[in-house]
């Protein structure tokens, strides 16, 4: 779809960039993030269609990853709810608690279920979140 489009001559906009995103696995949201996407700045939909891919992937890194790539800007409690999934499913504990500390200084309420699923989570493995 994406290589098809210069043929077309369509010139992808955020809107079909955020589409082919969460239509998308983790691999080939790599590919669209990093091939597909110059002169197109990601939104927060973006973020969130990317994280929940890599979350379902359970690449936590690659959420850390993204996390650290918005700087400044505060993401979506979706956003947090994906990284906070990869992470629970890594089973890397003091990360987890550390995402749900950042929510609550940026004033992000997790949903009770998501919150209560993290800290309920039996965590065995460690992890280094950079």
């Amino acid at each position: 779809m994406a290589e098809d489009m210069p043929r077309y001559r369509l010139k992808p906009d955020l809107i079909s960039f955020n589409s082919a995103l969460s239509a998308s696995n983790a691999s080939l949201v790599e590919w669209l993030l990093h091939e597909m996407a110059p002169g197109l700045q990601p939104d927060m939909i973006s973020y969130n269609a990317a994280t929940f891919a890599f979350s379902q992937a359970t690449e936590w890194q690659k959420v850390a990853q993204l996390l650290e790539e918005l700087g400044q800007d505060q993401p979506s409690a979706s956003v947090y709810h994906n990284a906070l999934r990869a992470l629970v499913t890594a089973s890397c504990e003091s990360q987890a608690s550390g995402l749900l500390e950042e929510m609550r200084r940026n004033q992000v309420q997790p949903n009770q279920a998501k919150g209560d699923g993290a800290r309920r989570t039996g965590f065995t493995a460690p992890c280094m979140w950079t």
